[in-house]
């Protein structure tokens, strides 16, 4: 009998009994990430659970990745919308990021 290693929670998949979204699991993999590796960056999920959102994903690559670019236009549009309400506070972070750059650079 197979096993379900992905389950639809609200609009996305993730894998069974985590909290992590199949996309995490989908960007590793098309990272050229290796199983283990990506296991290794998740240690709550089992070996077999990294196999299993693979498989998912290669049965279903049309729907994971469409949802995967509907989940990227959403995140851009809520950036492009935080950066336009809080100018001031993008501005002090892109001056902390360059004065981080600069004492690197010393």
């Amino acid at each position: 009998m197979a096993k379900d290693y992905v389950e639809k929670r609200g609009s996305s998949d993730y894998v069974v009994d985590s909290r992590i979204p199949i996309d995490t699991i989908v960007t590793a993999f098309l990272n050229d990430d290796t199983p283990e590796t990506t296991r290794s960056s998740f240690p709550t999920l089992a070996l077999q659970q990294v196999y299993g959102g693979i498989l998912f994903y290669l049965e279903n690559r049309e729907a994971v990745e469409n949802s995967m670019k509907v989940d990227e236009e959403a995140l851009t549009k809520l950036n492009e919308e935080f950066r336009a309400k809080n100018p001031a506070l993008f501005q002090k972070l892109r001056e902390t990021k360059q004065a981080s750059q600069f004492e690197k650079q010393r």
